[in-house]
């Protein structure tokens, strides 16, 4: 019980280092290319990935005993991030009145980076976890 907690929060913790890096480059990139108009929702474009990924980490990781039920929890929280993508963006252009073409480019590019990045992560935790269920297989046939 103890080791799984362990893992469980080696992979949080992992997979925060991750966003804040990730934040934190895109952050100086815009800071020091990107007009000042860029600025003003970008530390909420990140924010609001960092909160989405952990939630979406979270359900994905408690799929981890039924694997029956992976894919499909899978692609929900995929098609549920791109939903709340589509909703962020329409409540940031009509309350906050941004500039529409940047904020979309801008909020585009963080959605794919950010995407292809919690793939990634997911599936090396996802082999690493397969790799570990079929030695402890081994060891109970032995």
């Amino acid at each position: 019980m103890i080791r799984v907690f362990k893992l469980k929060l080696k992979m949080y913790f992992l997979l925060g280092q991750v966003y804040v890096a990730v934040l934190l480059l895109c952050g100086l990139g815009f800071y020091f290319f990107a007009p000042p108009e860029y600025l003003r929702l970008l530390p909420a474009i990140g924010l609001f990935y960092c909160l989405t990924g952990f939630v979406f980490n979270y359900a994905l990781d408690r799929c981890r005993y039924h694997p029956d039920r992976l894919l499909v929890v899978f692609m929900v929280t995929r098609m549920a991030k791109l939903l709340l993508t589509i909703i962020f963006l329409a409540v940031s252009v009509k309350v906050f009145h941004v500039d529409k073409i940047p904020f979309v480019i801008t909020l585009m590019c963080n959605y794919f980076l950010y995407t292809a990045l919690e793939i990634y992560l997911y599936y090396r935790y996802s082999t690493w976890h397969s790799k570990r269920a079929a030695l402890r297989n081994e060891k109970r046939k032995k």
